[in-house]
């Protein structure tokens, strides 16, 4: 399905003769689950794995693909939640050297159905919101902090948990088009938008 919607997004930006560029990163980082009721476990921390490929739909909107894992422990006891969601991220400030952004996301959790030992939580759907920063370090590598918040299904009784995590994002561009340069040169010169996760 992913493979699918990635086929989608080229094609769409194809017909509309747009430049094909975005970004692909990955972060790490921690998650700290949030005690709520019901089958929702005592409140545990974790580990967080997050990889995603997206599309800018202009300079500062991007549409895009993710997955993540996330860990967490508490004592003997483990719990798994995973994710793959369609996300839209807002940057602003897109022209500046240190550019802040809005993400959220919506996706399903594929693991939690073949699940065996009962370990992964068993949510079908997961949604995601969070706030971030980009900053570059190389030609066309930026620095990516992202502080996120999820939410994991059945949603009468979810688990909910809150995080930080940090990585790298890569500058891809499919196109000779060139736009307008983000906090790496200036916005006359030609090149991609710093905010392009």
């Amino acid at each position: 399905m992913s493979c699918r919607l990635c086929f989608v997004f080229l094609l769409f930006f194809a017909a509309k003769g747009w430049a094909l560029d975005g970004s692909i990163g990955a972060q790490g980082g921690f998650a700290q689950a949030l005690p709520t009721t019901g089958q929702n476990p005592v409140a545990t921390s974790g580990l967080n794995v997050y990889l995603y490929f997206d599309l800018n739909l202009d300079p500062s909107i991007a549409l895009g693909l993710s997955t993540a894992y996330t860990e967490f422990a508490d004592g003997g006891q483990r719990l798994y939640l995973d994710g793959t969601l369609l996300n839209v991220r807002w940057s602003p400030w897109v022209y500046s050297s240190w550019s802040p952004y809005v993400t959220a996301g919506f996706g399903f959790c594929p693991l939690s159905e073949i699940d065996s030992q009962h370990r992964w939580w068993p949510g079908d759907y997961q949604t995601q919101a969070g706030i971030g920063l980009r900053h570059p370090v190389f030609k066309d590598v930026l620095l990516d902090v992202t502080g996120f918040y999820n939410l994991n299904s059945p949603f009468d009784d979810p688990f909910s948990s809150v995080g930080v995590r940090a990585g790298v994002a890569f500058i891809i561009d499919f196109s000779s088009k060139k736009r307008p340069t983000s906090g790496i040169t200036s916005q006359e010169n030609s090149g991609n938008p710093v905010a392009s996760k």
